[in-house]
C-alpha cells in the first residue's frame, strides 16, 4: 500500500514535470515560429497596424500576440494572454531575430513521445500501434509512470 502511494506521488510529479516542459517547448515553439510584430508606442498609427484585441505593450513597445496565417493575414487566431510578455522577454522570445527561417536552419524530423502508466498500459500499446499502422520506421519515445 505504501510502495502504491510513493509510486503515485512519483508519477504525479513526472506527469506535472512533463506538462511543465511541454508547455515551455510550445510556447517558445510558437514564438520562434511565428514572429511577434512589433511598433513603438510613439507611433499614433500603432494601434491601427495592431487591432487593440491584438495587442499587448511592454517596454513601450506594442506587439501583436495574435496569430496570422502566412497566406491571409485576415484570418487570425486567439490572443496569447498578455500577462506573461515579462517572461517571453527574459526568455527572448519577442524580438523577430530569434524566429526559425526554415529555408536556412535545419530542423530534425520531430518524434512521437508518449508518457503511460501502469493502469492505462492496454491503452499506451492502442496508441503505439496506431502509430506503427501510418509511420512505420518513426521512432517512438515511452516514458514509464509506474
Amino acid at each position: 500500500m505504501k510502495r502504491a502511494m510513493c509510486s503515485e506521488k512519483v508519477s504525479q510529479r513526472l506527469t506535472w514535470s512533463c506538462s511543465a516542459v511541454f508547455a515551455y517547448l510550445f510556447v517558445s515553439l510558437f514564438f520562434r515560429m511565428y514572429p511577434t510584430t512589433f511598433v513603438s508606442v510613439e507611433e499614433d498609427f500603432a494601434y491601427d497596424i495592431i487591432r487593440n484585441d491584438c495587442a499587448c505593450q511592454h517596454e513601450n513597445v506594442i506587439y501583436d500576440f495574435c496569430y496570422r496565417l502566412p497566406t491571409n493575414t485576415s484570418i487570425k487566431g486567439r490572443r496569447f494572454d498578455c500577462k506573461y510578455i515579462a517572461h517571453l522577454q527574459n526568455l527572448g522570445l519577442l524580438s523577430n531575430q530569434s524566429t526559425v527561417d526554415f529555408q536556412n536552419h535545419y530542423m530534425p524530423a520531430p518524434r512521437f513521445v508518449t508518457a503511460i502508466s501502469e493502469n492505462h498500459f492496454e491503452e499506451g500499446l492502442t496508441l503505439i500501434a496506431n502509430i506503427r499502422k501510418i509511420w512505420k520506421t518513426e521512432w517512438i519515445f515511452v516514458y514509464d509512470l509506474g
